[in-house]
Protein backbone atom coordinates (compact mmCIF):
# COMPACT_ATOMS: atom_id res chain seq x y z
CA UNK A 1 0.00 0.00 0.00
CA UNK A 2 3.45 2.43 0.14
CA UNK A 3 3.44 4.33 -2.58
CA UNK A 4 6.59 4.02 -4.32
CA UNK A 5 7.13 7.98 -5.97
CA UNK A 6 6.83 10.68 -3.76
CA UNK A 7 5.15 14.17 -3.96
CA UNK A 8 5.52 16.91 -1.37
CA UNK A 9 2.08 18.16 -1.22
CA UNK A 10 1.72 22.07 -2.09
CA UNK A 11 0.13 25.19 -0.48
CA UNK A 12 -2.00 26.63 -2.98
CA UNK A 13 1.03 25.59 -5.64
CA UNK A 14 3.97 27.45 -3.50
CA UNK A 15 6.69 25.99 -2.76
CA UNK A 16 6.67 24.80 1.04
CA UNK A 17 8.35 27.40 3.64
CA UNK A 18 10.86 25.99 6.45
CA UNK A 19 7.17 27.39 8.75
CA UNK A 20 5.21 25.16 6.53
CA UNK A 21 7.92 22.56 6.87
CA UNK A 22 7.85 22.71 11.12
CA UNK A 23 3.73 22.00 10.46
CA UNK A 24 4.15 19.00 8.80
CA UNK A 25 6.54 17.44 11.15
CA UNK A 26 4.20 18.92 14.20
CA UNK A 27 1.25 17.04 12.21
CA UNK A 28 3.18 13.64 11.79
CA UNK A 29 3.65 13.87 15.19
CA UNK A 30 0.22 14.68 16.29
CA UNK A 31 -0.70 11.64 14.42
CA UNK A 32 1.68 9.23 15.71
CA UNK A 33 1.98 10.56 19.44
CA UNK A 34 -2.30 10.69 19.23
CA UNK A 35 -4.94 10.59 16.73
CA UNK A 36 -4.25 13.94 14.50
CA UNK A 37 -5.35 17.28 15.50
CA UNK A 38 -7.21 19.70 12.80
CA UNK A 39 -5.78 22.48 10.98
CA UNK A 40 -6.09 25.38 13.88
CA UNK A 41 -4.22 23.10 16.40
CA UNK A 42 -1.80 22.67 14.05
CA UNK A 43 -0.97 25.57 13.51
CA UNK A 44 -0.96 26.85 17.28
CA UNK A 45 1.24 24.22 17.89
CA UNK A 46 4.01 25.45 14.66
CA UNK A 47 3.73 28.45 16.54
CA UNK A 48 5.13 27.10 19.65
CA UNK A 49 7.56 25.46 17.75
CA UNK A 50 8.79 21.16 17.45
CA UNK A 51 10.43 20.71 21.16
CA UNK A 52 7.44 22.64 22.90
CA UNK A 53 4.89 20.65 21.72
CA UNK A 54 6.51 17.28 22.55
CA UNK A 55 7.63 18.51 25.54
CA UNK A 56 3.14 19.16 25.73
CA UNK A 57 2.26 15.78 24.75
CA UNK A 58 4.66 14.56 26.82
CA UNK A 59 4.28 16.25 29.96
CA UNK A 60 0.14 16.27 29.93
CA UNK A 61 0.23 16.76 33.67
CA UNK A 62 -0.13 20.13 33.07
CA UNK A 63 -2.91 20.10 30.92
CA UNK A 64 -6.61 19.60 31.89
CA UNK A 65 -8.07 16.29 31.96
CA UNK A 66 -11.29 15.91 29.56
CA UNK A 67 -11.58 12.26 30.53
CA UNK A 68 -15.22 12.19 31.26
CA UNK A 69 -16.76 9.50 33.89
CA UNK A 70 -17.21 6.11 33.11
CA UNK A 71 -20.81 4.52 32.82
CA UNK A 72 -22.65 3.80 35.57
CA UNK A 73 -23.16 0.25 34.19
CA UNK A 74 -19.48 -0.19 34.34
CA UNK A 75 -19.31 -0.39 38.26
CA UNK A 76 -21.87 -3.38 38.15
CA UNK A 77 -19.56 -6.51 38.89
CA UNK A 78 -21.69 -8.95 37.49
CA UNK A 79 -22.23 -7.39 34.22
CA UNK A 80 -19.78 -9.75 31.39
CA UNK A 81 -19.65 -7.50 28.36
CA UNK A 82 -21.82 -5.01 26.03
CA UNK A 83 -20.26 -2.03 23.67
CA UNK A 84 -20.89 0.18 26.87
CA UNK A 85 -16.55 0.39 27.70
CA UNK A 86 -15.69 0.40 24.27
CA UNK A 87 -18.32 2.89 23.24
CA UNK A 88 -16.77 5.29 25.85
CA UNK A 89 -12.86 4.46 25.39
CA UNK A 90 -13.52 5.40 22.11
CA UNK A 91 -15.08 8.47 23.21
CA UNK A 92 -11.97 9.58 25.14
CA UNK A 93 -9.89 9.28 22.09
CA UNK A 94 -11.96 11.46 20.27
CA UNK A 95 -12.50 14.35 22.46
CA UNK A 96 -9.22 14.03 24.56
CA UNK A 97 -6.96 16.98 25.22
CA UNK A 98 -3.60 14.92 26.36
CA UNK A 99 -3.44 12.77 23.15
CA UNK A 100 -0.25 10.72 24.17
CA UNK A 101 -2.05 9.55 27.48
CA UNK A 102 -4.87 8.05 25.14
CA UNK A 103 -2.41 6.56 22.23
CA UNK A 104 -0.04 4.91 25.71
CA UNK A 105 -3.02 3.05 26.78
CA UNK A 106 -3.72 1.72 23.63
CA UNK A 107 -0.17 0.81 23.46
CA UNK A 108 -0.11 -1.10 27.18
CA UNK A 109 -3.60 -2.69 25.84
CA UNK A 110 -1.62 -4.00 23.18
CA UNK A 111 1.26 -4.94 24.93
CA UNK A 112 -0.17 -6.37 28.48
CA UNK A 113 -3.21 -8.11 25.95
CA UNK A 114 -6.02 -8.69 28.43
CA UNK A 115 -9.02 -9.95 26.74
CA UNK A 116 -12.68 -9.29 28.27
CA UNK A 117 -14.29 -13.05 26.91
CA UNK A 118 -12.29 -14.86 29.50
CA UNK A 119 -11.41 -12.12 32.31
CA UNK A 120 -15.75 -11.90 32.34
CA UNK A 121 -16.16 -8.63 33.40
CA UNK A 122 -16.07 -4.81 32.25
CA UNK A 123 -15.39 -3.77 35.76
CA UNK A 124 -12.08 -5.44 35.74
CA UNK A 125 -11.07 -4.58 31.90
CA UNK A 126 -12.04 -1.08 33.01
CA UNK A 127 -10.23 -0.96 36.32
CA UNK A 128 -6.83 -1.96 33.98
CA UNK A 129 -7.94 0.59 31.38
CA UNK A 130 -7.46 3.17 34.30
CA UNK A 131 -3.94 1.53 35.33
CA UNK A 132 -2.86 1.95 32.21
CA UNK A 133 -4.01 5.38 31.58
CA UNK A 134 -2.36 6.64 35.26
CA UNK A 135 0.87 4.53 35.06
CA UNK A 136 1.39 4.11 31.52
CA UNK A 137 4.00 6.91 31.53
CA UNK A 138 6.10 5.93 35.06
CA UNK A 139 8.59 3.71 36.13
CA UNK A 140 8.63 0.83 34.35
CA UNK A 141 9.01 -1.42 37.23
CA UNK A 142 5.86 0.35 38.65
CA UNK A 143 3.47 -0.75 35.81
CA UNK A 144 4.77 -4.10 35.76
CA UNK A 145 4.37 -4.96 39.24
CA UNK A 146 0.70 -3.14 38.96
CA UNK A 147 -0.06 -5.50 35.97
CA UNK A 148 0.42 -8.33 37.48
CA UNK A 149 -1.31 -7.72 40.56
CA UNK A 150 -4.60 -6.49 38.70
CA UNK A 151 -7.35 -8.43 38.58
CA UNK A 152 -8.18 -8.72 34.69
CA UNK A 153 -4.28 -10.14 34.73
CA UNK A 154 -4.70 -12.87 37.00
CA UNK A 155 -7.98 -14.19 35.76
CA UNK A 156 -6.74 -13.70 31.88
CA UNK A 157 -3.19 -15.84 32.65
CA UNK A 158 -4.08 -17.65 35.29
CA UNK A 159 -2.03 -15.84 37.94
CA UNK A 160 -4.89 -16.81 40.53
CA UNK A 161 -4.30 -20.22 39.77
CA UNK A 162 -0.44 -19.94 40.96
CA UNK A 163 0.69 -21.55 43.96
CA UNK A 164 3.81 -22.99 45.68
CA UNK A 165 1.56 -25.90 45.30
CA UNK A 166 0.84 -26.16 41.82
CA UNK A 167 3.18 -23.63 39.66
CA UNK A 168 0.88 -22.19 36.76
CA UNK A 169 3.50 -21.05 34.17
CA UNK A 170 1.41 -18.68 32.04
CA UNK A 171 2.26 -15.50 33.46
CA UNK A 172 6.01 -16.67 33.93
CA UNK A 173 6.48 -17.30 30.72
CA UNK A 174 4.89 -14.68 29.07
CA UNK A 175 6.29 -11.85 31.68
CA UNK A 176 9.53 -13.11 30.07
CA UNK A 177 8.94 -13.57 26.22
CA UNK A 178 6.04 -10.97 25.42
CA UNK A 179 6.47 -8.42 28.46
CA UNK A 180 9.64 -7.75 29.20
CA UNK A 181 12.87 -9.65 27.66
CA UNK A 182 11.82 -10.95 24.14
CA UNK A 183 12.09 -14.41 22.98
CA UNK A 184 15.24 -16.00 23.35
CA UNK A 185 16.35 -13.86 26.03
CA UNK A 186 15.45 -16.42 28.92
CA UNK A 187 15.76 -20.26 29.85
CA UNK A 188 13.38 -22.60 30.80
CA UNK A 189 14.47 -22.56 34.28
CA UNK A 190 13.96 -18.67 34.37
CA UNK A 191 10.26 -19.62 33.16
CA UNK A 192 10.33 -21.73 36.51
CA UNK A 193 12.02 -19.56 38.60
CA UNK A 194 9.50 -16.62 37.47
CA UNK A 195 6.42 -18.50 38.25
CA UNK A 196 7.22 -19.36 41.59
CA UNK A 197 8.09 -15.80 42.35
CA UNK A 198 4.73 -14.51 41.33
CA UNK A 199 2.86 -17.08 43.35
CA UNK A 200 0.51 -16.02 45.94
CA UNK A 201 -2.25 -13.70 44.35
CA UNK A 202 -5.95 -14.16 44.67
CA UNK A 203 -8.85 -12.42 43.51
CA UNK A 204 -11.52 -11.89 46.49
CA UNK A 205 -14.95 -11.74 45.71
CA UNK A 206 -15.04 -8.07 46.05
CA UNK A 207 -13.11 -8.30 42.52
CA UNK A 208 -9.66 -6.81 44.39
CA UNK A 209 -6.69 -8.56 44.29
CA UNK A 210 -5.16 -9.92 47.11
CA UNK A 211 -2.29 -11.59 48.22
CA UNK A 212 -2.16 -14.82 50.24
CA UNK A 213 1.09 -15.45 51.99
CA UNK A 214 0.41 -19.40 52.44
CA UNK A 215 0.17 -20.12 48.82
CA UNK A 216 3.51 -18.29 48.06
CA UNK A 217 6.77 -20.43 47.27
CA UNK A 218 9.38 -18.86 50.02
CA UNK A 219 12.13 -20.85 48.77
CA UNK A 220 14.98 -19.94 46.82
CA UNK A 221 15.36 -19.39 43.34
CA UNK A 222 17.45 -18.62 40.40
CA UNK A 223 16.05 -15.99 38.26
CA UNK A 224 18.62 -14.48 35.40
CA UNK A 225 21.38 -15.88 37.31
CA UNK A 226 20.40 -13.63 40.78
CA UNK A 227 19.79 -16.26 43.27
CA UNK A 228 17.52 -15.72 46.38
CA UNK A 229 14.30 -16.04 48.36
CA UNK A 230 12.48 -13.88 45.48
CA UNK A 231 8.89 -12.79 45.55
CA UNK A 232 6.38 -11.11 43.15
CA UNK A 233 8.10 -7.46 43.58
CA UNK A 234 12.14 -8.38 43.47
CA UNK A 235 10.74 -10.29 39.88
CA UNK A 236 9.59 -6.96 38.80
CA UNK A 237 13.25 -5.61 39.78
CA UNK A 238 15.63 -8.31 38.12
CA UNK A 239 13.11 -7.89 34.82
CA UNK A 240 12.59 -4.15 34.56
CA UNK A 241 16.44 -3.82 34.99
CA UNK A 242 17.53 -6.45 33.13
CA UNK A 243 19.40 -5.29 29.77
CA UNK A 244 17.18 -6.52 27.12
CA UNK A 245 14.19 -5.16 28.38
CA UNK A 246 15.02 -1.50 27.72
CA UNK A 247 15.84 -2.86 24.31
CA UNK A 248 12.93 -4.90 24.21
CA UNK A 249 10.51 -1.57 25.00
CA UNK A 250 12.71 0.70 22.59
CA UNK A 251 11.68 -2.05 19.88
CA UNK A 252 8.26 -2.23 20.77
CA UNK A 253 7.73 1.49 21.08
CA UNK A 254 9.30 2.34 17.72
CA UNK A 255 7.49 0.20 15.81
CA UNK A 256 4.17 1.29 17.52
CA UNK A 257 5.08 5.03 16.96
CA UNK A 258 7.10 5.20 13.93
CA UNK A 259 8.05 2.31 11.63
CA UNK A 260 7.94 -1.58 11.37
CA UNK A 261 11.76 -1.81 11.30
CA UNK A 262 13.36 0.33 14.21
CA UNK A 263 17.71 1.02 13.22
CA UNK A 264 20.32 -0.69 15.50
CA UNK A 265 21.27 2.85 16.51
CA UNK A 266 18.04 4.06 17.85
CA UNK A 267 17.08 0.95 19.77
CA UNK A 268 20.18 1.23 21.23
CA UNK A 269 19.71 5.20 21.97
CA UNK A 270 16.44 4.76 23.60
CA UNK A 271 17.90 2.01 25.51
CA UNK A 272 20.11 3.84 26.89
CA UNK A 273 17.67 6.50 28.00
CA UNK A 274 15.61 3.49 29.66
CA UNK A 275 18.86 2.74 31.39
CA UNK A 276 19.71 6.42 32.50
CA UNK A 277 16.11 7.49 33.22
CA UNK A 278 15.59 4.68 36.33
CA UNK A 279 13.30 3.07 34.07
CA UNK A 280 10.99 6.06 32.46
CA UNK A 281 8.58 5.41 29.41
CA UNK A 282 7.92 9.38 29.41
CA UNK A 283 11.24 10.01 28.74
CA UNK A 284 11.82 7.16 26.14
CA UNK A 285 9.29 8.51 24.29
CA UNK A 286 10.50 12.10 24.73
CA UNK A 287 13.81 10.99 22.92
CA UNK A 288 11.96 9.17 20.31
CA UNK A 289 9.96 12.63 19.39
CA UNK A 290 13.19 14.35 18.98
CA UNK A 291 15.23 11.67 16.77
CA UNK A 292 15.40 13.05 13.69
CA UNK A 293 14.77 9.55 12.29
CA UNK A 294 11.29 9.69 13.83
CA UNK A 295 10.96 12.55 10.79
CA UNK A 296 12.49 10.67 8.28
CA UNK A 297 10.24 9.95 5.04
CA UNK A 298 10.88 6.30 5.61
CA UNK A 299 9.30 6.38 8.66
CA UNK A 300 6.22 8.81 7.60
CA UNK A 301 5.54 5.89 5.09
CA UNK A 302 6.55 2.33 7.10
CA UNK A 303 3.54 2.96 9.49
CA UNK A 304 0.40 1.09 8.62
CA UNK A 305 -3.03 3.03 10.01
CA UNK A 306 -4.33 0.45 12.77
CA UNK A 307 -7.89 0.56 12.96
CA UNK A 308 -8.10 2.91 15.92
CA UNK A 309 -5.54 5.60 13.97
CA UNK A 310 -7.37 5.27 11.05
CA UNK A 311 -10.92 5.82 12.60
CA UNK A 312 -10.21 8.05 15.25
CA UNK A 313 -7.77 10.23 13.33
CA UNK A 314 -9.85 10.79 10.66
CA UNK A 315 -12.67 12.25 12.27
CA UNK A 316 -9.95 14.52 15.00
CA UNK A 317 -8.25 15.79 12.08
CA UNK A 318 -11.45 16.68 10.14
CA UNK A 319 -13.19 17.76 13.16
CA UNK A 320 -16.04 15.71 12.68
CA UNK A 321 -18.53 16.46 15.76
CA UNK A 322 -21.48 14.94 14.26
CA UNK A 323 -20.30 11.42 14.21
CA UNK A 324 -22.33 8.88 16.19
CA UNK A 325 -19.44 7.53 18.39
CA UNK A 326 -21.20 4.90 19.98
CA UNK A 327 -20.84 3.11 16.43
CA UNK A 328 -16.97 3.36 16.49
CA UNK A 329 -16.54 0.10 18.57
CA UNK A 330 -18.53 -1.73 15.67
CA UNK A 331 -16.35 -0.80 12.87
CA UNK A 332 -13.10 -1.26 14.44
CA UNK A 333 -14.09 -4.87 15.40
CA UNK A 334 -14.75 -5.16 11.61
CA UNK A 335 -11.25 -3.52 10.94
CA UNK A 336 -9.50 -6.02 12.95
CA UNK A 337 -9.48 -4.29 16.38
CA UNK A 338 -12.14 -5.04 18.92
CA UNK A 339 -11.23 -2.46 21.72
CA UNK A 340 -11.10 -4.98 25.32
CA UNK A 341 -10.71 -8.13 23.33
CA UNK A 342 -7.40 -9.10 21.41
CA UNK A 343 -6.56 -11.85 19.39
CA UNK A 344 -4.57 -13.51 21.94
CA UNK A 345 -1.91 -12.61 24.62
CA UNK A 346 0.37 -11.82 21.72
CA UNK A 347 -1.77 -8.53 20.86
CA UNK A 348 -2.59 -7.60 17.55
CA UNK A 349 0.20 -8.23 15.09
CA UNK A 350 -0.06 -4.91 13.28
CA UNK A 351 1.57 -3.66 9.95
CA UNK A 352 0.35 -5.23 6.98
CA UNK A 353 -1.92 -7.25 8.67
CA UNK A 354 -4.34 -4.80 9.30
CA UNK A 355 -5.18 -4.79 5.51
CA UNK A 356 -6.91 -7.45 3.41
CA UNK A 357 -9.37 -7.49 1.20
CA UNK A 358 -12.51 -7.38 3.75
CA UNK A 359 -10.74 -4.82 6.39
CA UNK A 360 -10.00 -2.22 2.96
CA UNK A 361 -13.43 -2.75 2.08
CA UNK A 362 -14.79 -1.43 5.65
CA UNK A 363 -12.30 1.46 5.27
CA UNK A 364 -13.79 2.64 2.33
CA UNK A 365 -17.54 1.75 3.35
CA UNK A 366 -16.79 3.87 6.80
CA UNK A 367 -15.25 7.14 4.57
CA UNK A 368 -18.40 6.71 2.57
CA UNK A 369 -20.46 7.14 5.67
CA UNK A 370 -18.66 10.53 6.67
CA UNK A 371 -18.25 12.02 3.91
CA UNK A 372 -22.09 11.06 2.17
CA UNK A 373 -20.05 10.58 -0.82
CA UNK A 374 -22.70 7.78 -1.86
CA UNK A 375 -25.54 9.13 0.04
CA UNK A 376 -25.17 13.03 0.46
CA UNK A 377 -27.83 13.07 3.24
CA UNK A 378 -25.90 10.77 5.96
CA UNK A 379 -22.79 12.88 5.60
CA UNK A 380 -21.28 14.21 8.73
CA UNK A 381 -18.68 16.47 7.17
CA UNK A 382 -19.53 20.19 6.45
CA UNK A 383 -17.87 20.83 2.87
CA UNK A 384 -18.59 24.94 2.91
CA UNK A 385 -16.58 25.05 6.18
CA UNK A 386 -14.05 22.99 4.80
CA UNK A 387 -13.90 25.11 1.35
CA UNK A 388 -14.43 27.95 3.77
CA UNK A 389 -10.93 27.31 5.37
CA UNK A 390 -8.77 26.64 2.35
CA UNK A 391 -8.84 29.77 0.83
CA UNK A 392 -8.50 27.83 -2.43
CA UNK A 393 -8.91 29.95 -5.65
CA UNK A 394 -9.03 26.63 -7.78
CA UNK A 395 -9.70 22.68 -7.25
CA UNK A 396 -5.91 21.94 -7.29
CA UNK A 397 -5.81 24.17 -4.44
CA UNK A 398 -8.49 22.36 -2.60
CA UNK A 399 -6.66 19.02 -3.43
CA UNK A 400 -3.67 19.85 -1.72
CA UNK A 401 -5.39 21.50 1.20
CA UNK A 402 -7.11 18.17 2.05
CA UNK A 403 -3.60 16.18 1.56
CA UNK A 404 -2.33 18.69 4.14
CA UNK A 405 -5.91 18.21 6.62
CA UNK A 406 -4.70 14.46 6.42
CA UNK A 407 -1.42 14.54 6.48
CA UNK A 408 -0.94 13.19 3.13
CA UNK A 409 1.75 12.86 0.91
CA UNK A 410 0.79 12.35 -2.56
CA UNK A 411 2.22 10.18 -4.73
CA UNK A 412 2.55 11.40 -8.77
CA UNK A 413 -0.36 8.50 -9.30
CA UNK A 414 -2.44 9.72 -6.60
CA UNK A 415 -2.34 13.71 -6.85
CA UNK A 416 -2.65 12.94 -10.80
CA UNK A 417 -6.31 10.67 -9.61
CA UNK A 418 -7.51 13.30 -7.32
CA UNK A 419 -7.02 15.98 -9.94
CA UNK A 420 -8.84 14.26 -12.70
CA UNK A 421 -11.44 13.80 -10.28
CA UNK A 422 -11.63 17.42 -8.93
CA UNK A 423 -10.70 19.31 -12.08
CA UNK A 424 -8.14 21.79 -12.14
CA UNK A 425 -10.80 24.90 -13.05
CA UNK A 426 -11.46 27.82 -10.93
CA UNK A 427 -13.13 26.99 -7.74
CA UNK A 428 -16.90 27.92 -7.60
CA UNK A 429 -18.20 27.37 -4.51
CA UNK A 430 -21.43 25.36 -5.57
CA UNK A 431 -20.13 22.90 -7.60
CA UNK A 432 -16.71 22.53 -4.94
CA UNK A 433 -19.09 21.40 -2.42
CA UNK A 434 -20.48 18.42 -4.33
CA UNK A 435 -17.18 17.73 -5.68
CA UNK A 436 -15.71 17.75 -1.85
CA UNK A 437 -18.01 14.60 -0.78
CA UNK A 438 -15.88 12.59 -3.25
CA UNK A 439 -12.60 13.95 -3.11
CA UNK A 440 -12.28 13.59 0.71
CA UNK A 441 -13.36 10.06 0.11
CA UNK A 442 -10.87 9.19 -2.54
CA UNK A 443 -8.09 11.03 -0.02
CA UNK A 444 -9.58 8.67 3.19
CA UNK A 445 -8.92 5.96 0.79
CA UNK A 446 -5.76 6.63 -0.77
CA UNK A 447 -2.39 4.22 -0.25
CA UNK A 448 -1.19 7.33 1.17
CA UNK A 449 -3.12 7.76 4.29
CA UNK A 450 -3.14 4.53 5.50
CA UNK A 451 0.44 4.73 6.13
CA UNK A 452 0.30 8.30 7.03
Amino acid sequence: MVATEQRSSKKHGHRKSSAYQTQTDIGHLMRRAGFGEAPAVLRRAASAGLPATINALVDFDQTPDTLTPAPNTLLDTRAYRSDTLAQWWAQQMVITSRPLQEKMTVFWHGHFATGIQKVGSEVKMYRQNQLFRTLGMGRFDDLLSAVYKDPAMLRWLDGERNTKFAPNENWGREVLELFTLGHGNYTEDDVHASSRAFTGWRVAPDGQAVFVPRLHDVAEKTLLGQTGNWDSEDAVRILAAHPDTGRFLATRMWKFFASEKPPTFVVDKLARVYDQSNHSIREILRELFLLPDFYSPATRTGHVKSPVEFVVSTIRQLGLSQVDLTTIPRVLTFLGQELFNPPNVGGWPGGLNWLNAATILVRFNFASSLTGDIVPARSVIDPAAIVEASNAFSMHDLVYYVADVLGITLSTETASALLHFAGQNRLDRTDAEGRLRGLVHLALISPEYQVS
